[in-house]
């Protein structure tokens, strides 16, 4: 599974957590069928504006369709009034990794590690520790992930980590 097609499951994923209102729209986003998607978002919006579930799935499909900057318009005014759930932070998370704005997607991660949920925040958060070489930071919040889920992942990141302080024993093994 590729980089894209792993965040996409996630996103879809994730959406989840709300109970599924619009299970259609899911469908639709992993179908690609992004210009109905927004269509049914944005007819489901005209009736109930502001709600959280569909506000995630109007940036999901922005996400998806490569306008970052839509998505972050979504998200953005969530994060800043204190009204962005879990998913919505995730979900911004992600917008500023496919951005490469390393150190915002780390604070965004930062919030959702601190609830103390959601291993994606921990792996979001190693790899924006990581592309900014902050190794050591990256290192601790990849290591609890180490033995879970997606432990292949967690180990590359990790060795790339410790290559990056020089510990390369320590690399060699995780990489090996």
């Amino acid at each position: 599974m590729n980089w894209r097609s792993f965040c996409l499951v996630f996103i879809v994923s994730i959406g989840s957590i709300w109970g599924q209102q619009y299970p259609r729209l899911p469908q639709l986003i992993e179908a690609g069928d992004l210009q109905e998607a927004r269509s049914l978002v944005q007819r489901e919006l005209a009736g109930a504006p502001g709600h959280p579930e569909l506000l995630y799935w109007q940036a999901v499909v922005e996400l998806e369709s490569g306008r970052t900057d839509q998505a972050l318009a979504i998200l953005g005014p969530l994060e800043r009034e204190g009204r962005a759930l879990p998913p919505h932070l995730l979900l911004l998370g992600r917008v500023h990794e496919s951005r490469e704005q390393w150190p915002e997607a780390a604070r965004i991660y930062r919030q959702v590690v601190g609830q103390g949920r959601f291993p994606r925040a921990r792996f979001g958060l190693g790899l924006a520790e990581f592309q900014q070489r902050n190794y050591d930071a990256a290192i601790a919040a990849l290591e609890p992930l180490a033995s879970g889920q997606s432990a292949a992942e967690v180990s590359h990141l990790l060795g790339l980590s410790h290559f990056g302080k020089g510990e390369l024993p320590e690399a060699a093994r995780l990489l090996g």
